[in-house]
């Protein structure tokens, strides 16, 4: 493989690996340093919030707790029916405690200036002052019905406003990656191709790998987007696994198709350019995806079947073979002579072209019908259709010529019929007369028991043939007599 194809494809397969590895790792704050993992004894700060506003940040052994207590106590002054005045501090022990009014609220230790960077006493009169402007905010708002039915409407649009702000330059990283990956997949798909086309391998196969390698990429991608978007990898390989049950019965049609493209793929029953049938569609195959084989009829339709369904049907691979083989059947005159009708045939057909030599043609007596002996020629041409079509047509052509050349007949389906004799006379007196109406002057005669079509011009031509003219019984003229009309009947006779 070049140099140049080689960077081609490794580059996009590399960006990809970095993209997961940084989905497994979590998402990351783009545009600030990742901070170290705290260490066992470092202590974490935990928010102190009124009605959705968080005011600080206090640290200590159980942050929690603590900031629970404090928003307990702040909650206290609010509902508070008297006077709350302003706030004091007083130092105790190295620590500052701030009261309001004559409620102790919070204590600022040591921990808390270093976390904030300021001394101990600044922070308390900062703090001391926040919770005086939130808890008197808030007491007005309490005592005033109109602000107890907007504060809550503008708490959660600020509460929106904000989440939207935190997400929005995630969302759109996650558009801009969906674009990379979207170019990276296609790329990869373009740079494995060439690859796999270098390797022995067959078109199922190759055309397997490509699809795995352009959905694998896809897949790889949707996780780090996740990931941007604010979900672990943990968590989502979680959710997966719990809602697969649901998702399989959701997709069950389209997790069959694909699991089905891949088991077709990989068998490999048949390739791109073969001739099968499937179902009620016959034609070339185009393409086999994961989720549909795409058929090329013979009058070029394209029919789009999906993987599910070839999977379960009888498929008939027509040029899995090289050669296959055909027949047709021929019926011939009883009064021909059958080994010279076979030895014709079996010369018209060995002639044309594109019937094998190996496998040898041959003639077939199959079957002795009422009216023809049927004979049945078989041949090899290859596989392909069109071949088979055309070798066809010419191999009947030829056998049809070379029997009429050699004037063996192909005989008419011949139907006897016979008459009760009660009737006979007057049936054979009828077609007579319509007969002789028509200008036929031949007449029609009645045989021994049954109906036979004799001509008068017959029996002149029997008699001409043996040199003198046939002889006929007393019964049969006294027979042809009472059937036989006038030859020119007198309209007063009609």
């Amino acid at each position: 493989m070049s140099k140049p194809l080689a960077r081609w494809v490794l580059v996009p397969l590399w960006l990809l690996i970095l993209l997961a590895a940084m989905a497994l790792r979590g998402p990351v704050t783009w545009g600030q340093a990742t901070p170290a993992a705290p260490a066992a004894s470092t202590p974490i700060q935990a928010p102190v919030s009124i009605n959705g506003e968080t005011l600080f940040s206090v640290g200590g052994n159980e942050p929690q707790a603590r900031a629970k207590r404090i928003q307990t106590r702040i909650q206290t002054l609010i509902t508070r029916k008297n006077e709350v005045g302003d706030f004091t501090v007083e130092k105790v022990s190295g620590s500052y405690l701030i009261l309001i009014g004559d409620i102790p609220v919070l204590t600022v230790t040591a921990t808390d200036a270093q976390d904030a960077l300021m001394k101990p006493e600044a922070l308390a009169k900062q703090w001391g002052g926040i919770l005086t402007d939130t808890v008197s905010k808030a007491r007005a708002e309490r005592n005033s019905w109109v602000q107890r039915i907007l504060n809550p409407l503008h708490r959660s649009f600020n509460q929106l406003l904000d989440s939207l702000l935190e997400t929005f330059p995630r969302l759109i990283s996650a558009i801009l990656l969906l674009f990379i990956i979207s170019f990276g997949a296609k790329l990869v798909r373009a740079g494995v191709s060439p690859i796999v086309r270098q390797i022995n391998l067959d078109d199922n196969l190759r055309q397997l790998i490509t699809s795995l390698s352009f959905y694998g990429s896809w897949i790889i991608g949707l996780i780090t987007v996740a990931s941007v978007l604010g979900f672990q990898a943990s968590s989502l390989v979680t959710a997966l696994g719990v809602s697969g049950f649901v998702l399989g019965f959701a997709f069950k049609d389209i997790l069959s198709h694909f699991l089905a493209g891949i088991l077709l793929l990989a068998g490999r029953s048949f390739q791109i350019g073969d001739q099968i049938l499937i179902q009620s569609y016959e034609g070339t195959v185009e393409r086999i995806d994961l989720r549909a084989t795409h058929l090329r009829t013979y009058d070029n339709r394209l029919v789009i079947i999906p993987n599910a369904d070839v999977f379960t049907s009888a498929v008939v691979n027509n040029t899995q073979s090289q050669t296959r083989r055909q027949e047709f059947d021929i019926g011939i005159d009883y009064e021909a002579n059958i080994a010279d009708a076979q030895l014709l045939a079996f010369k018209a057909v060995k002639a044309t072209e594109g019937v094998l030599e190996d496998p040898a043609p041959d003639v077939l007596v199959v079957e002795l019908a009422s009216s023809w002996i049927t004979l049945r020629c078989r041949f090899w041409t290859d596989s392909r259709r069109a071949n088979v079509l055309a070798v066809g047509s010419e191999a009947r052509r030829r056998v049809k010529e070379v029997f009429d050349r050699e004037k063996i007949y192909l005989p008419f389906n011949i139907t006897e019929v016979r008459l009760d004799p009660k009737w006979e006379k007057s049936v054979i007196r009828a077609l007579n007369l319509w007969r002789s109406l028509q200008g036929d002057q031949s007449v029609l005669a009645v045989g021994d028991g049954a109906t036979s079509a004799k001509r008068e011009e017959m029996s002149g031509r029997d008699g001409q043939e043996t040199g003198r003219p046939k002889e006929e019984t007393e019964a049969e003229a006294k027979e042809k007599a009472e059937t036989a009309l006038p030859q020119n009947p007198s309209p007063e006779a009609s």
